[in-house]
């Protein structure tokens, strides 16, 4: 074999394999979608500033909310959910 045919070879199964990877991906993505269950699901609170609240005592309580959170976020967390 001349390396034109090599060459040729190589190609045709490089893009048989390409191909065959980009339908495994398309069917995994829609089989994601048909199954809401199997995606995570996270709804972030929004936190918003009152107008009546100074700046710094929003701080400090989104700073103490956001400390409780992360306590409870722990397996071995002492605080009471």
């Amino acid at each position: 074999m001349n390396a034109f045919t090599k060459t040729l070879l190589i190609t045709m199964t490089l893009s048989v394999f390409f191909v065959s990877f980009q339908l495994l991906l398309q069917l995994e993505s829609k089989k994601n979608k048909s199954n809401p269950s199997s995606r995570l699901t996270y709804k972030r609170e929004i936190t918003i500033r009152k107008d009546s609240q100074n700046i710094p005592q929003f701080l400090t309580e989104y700073k103490r909310y956001s400390f409780l959170l992360w306590e409870r976020s722990h397996p071995d967390s002492e605080v009471k959910k």
